[in-house]
């Protein structure tokens, strides 16, 4: 797996599309991309609240179906 900002294979974290005191529903909680600790710190401390979520949003907008883990 590899990060889905910059495709690094260094150590990745969810990015939720707010920020976590934001989150009002299960829905907004599953809205997440994985990214590397870099990609997510810039997102988190250098974007405007509408900003990280356009760029979560687009980043899973781009996802393939063949991308979604949670296959039973």
């Amino acid at each position: 797996m590899t990060c889905e900002m910059c495709h690094s294979t260094g150590i990745l974290d969810l990015a939720h599309s707010k920020k976590r005191r934001k989150i009002e529903n299960e829905e907004e909680l599953a809205e997440v991309a994985l990214l590397c600790r870099q990609c997510h710190n810039f997102i988190e401390y250098n974007l405007t609240q509408p900003e990280m979520e356009k760029v979560v949003r687009e980043i899973i907008e781009r996802r393939c179906p063949q991308d979604i883990l949670f296959n039973d």
